[in-house]
């Protein structure tokens, strides 16, 4: 009983965790999830271990999806109010061991990017040749807060493609027409 308890206790606190988007309340599931299973097995009640074992291969998918591709995301946030646009890309390569990279630049590159450029690909060239630059490196001690900022915040815009490059260049233009 005691041990069951316990286990529930678990439970709750991987919800909890993954409602804070922390990936750790995966490794919480995964673990009651095998306990219930076997649990469930030893009193007979089949269907609830077999609803448990889909809930374990669930919960390693999530732990699994959740791992870090939120670093692979490039993320672009507006600042409507500065004309502002902030571009934040995680850069695996650096001497650190990691690095985050911001790149700040205002409505008037994105008319010139797109003057000077032919494809999505040279837009964003063009910004990044020309924009503010700022680093994060990892072991320094902003690095984990951009981090932590880089997974949970929601960005205007996500990836440096084509859609984004016309989202950006729409924002831009209506601004310029509204003044």
């Amino acid at each position: 009983m005691i041990l069951t308890c316990i286990m529930a206790g678990i439970t709750l606190a991987g919800s909890l965790l993954n409602a804070k988007k922390l990936r750790v309340g995966f490794l919480f599931w995964s673990v009651t999830n095998f306990y219930w299973i076997v649990r469930n097995l030893i009193i007979g009640e089949y269907a609830q271990s077999a609803v448990y074992a889909v809930n374990l291969c669930i919960s390693v998918y999530g732990f699994v999806k959740w791992t870090m591709p939120y670093r692979k995301l490039d993320k672009f946030y507006v600042r409507e109010e500065r004309e502002l646009i902030t571009w934040v890309y995680y850069n695996p390569n650096s001497h650190a061991g990691g690095q985050y990279v911001f790149n700040e630049f205002d409505y008037n590159l994105v008319y010139d990017a797109e003057s000077n450029s032919d494809s999505s690909h040279e837009f964003f060239e063009y910004i990044g040749l020309r924009c503010k630059q700022f680093l994060s490196y990892k072991g320094n001690k902003d690095f984990r807060i951009d981090d932590r900022e880089h997974r949970r915040k929601k960005a205007s815009f996500t990836g440096a493609n084509e859609d984004t490059m016309l989202a950006l260049i729409a924002l831009t233009k209506q601004e310029k027409e509204d003044e």
